[in-house]
């Protein structure tokens, strides 16, 4: 059961794939300084709980992944953190936070999707440059694509995660960024970019 929460204002975070073609550094302008510095300190707060990325033997460890996306289809990236339940153990969860004067973790969940048994996060950007996760215990099989809506703010959540729609993972066109956890045979790109999108926040922050 996918977790519903609301983004607060005000929340101060105490807890704190392989690259496809066409994933370039244009994607990683954050737009706001403010966004910027809070996103990067978000992600040091979650290295310094849970351990720096690291890889063995194909196996994310860590903080494994740290990504900008736009899910919420604003313009502007979210942050998306693959990391571990407990301080450098194998990679096993995946987090999203959105910033609007100050920072709030809208989606927190263990990552269940596999590939051949391969626990896997996929991405899925199209044409139009919004986000998707991709679950589903099987992502060879027919899956369910999840995208952050906004909703009104009088009285209800920001944001809510909702079901989009559901197909087979590769039946779409548009780009992917598919991240093994496990037996990545390319694990160090994914650490790559990491630091591509580590550098792009520290540089564009106030």
């Amino acid at each position: 059961m996918k977790k519903f929460l609301i983004l607060s204002l005000a929340v101060v975070m105490l807890l704190s794939f392989n690259a496809c073609s066409g994933r370039n550094a244009e994607k990683y302008d954050i737009g706001n300084a403010d966004r910027a510095r809070v996103f990067y300190n978000t992600y040091q707060s979650f290295a310094e709980t849970y351990g720096e990325a690291k890889a063995e033997n194909g196996t994310l460890y860590g903080t494994a992944a740290v990504r900008l996306d736009d899910f919420t289809g604003d313009g502007y990236p979210e942050l998306l953190m693959v990391y571990s339940s407990e301080k450098d153990s194998k990679a096993d969860r995946v987090a999203v936070g959105s910033f609007d004067m100050g920072y709030g973790e809208i989606y927190n969940e263990e990552i269940t999707s596999k590939v051949n048994g391969v626990p896997s996060l996929w991405i899925y950007t199209d044409s139009s440059g919004q986000s998707y996760l991709v679950v589903g215990e099987d992502l060879s099989k027919e899956c369910v694509y999840l995208n952050y809506q906004q909703a009104d703010k009088d009285g209800k959540p920001l944001y809510k995660f909702a079901e989009a729609f559901t197909t087979k993972g590769d039946t779409l066109s548009g780009e992917y960024e598919k991240i093994n956890l496990t037996d990545n045979s390319d694990a160090q790109s994914v650490l790559d970019k990491n630091k591509s999108v580590v550098n792009a926040m520290k540089s564009q922050k106030n």
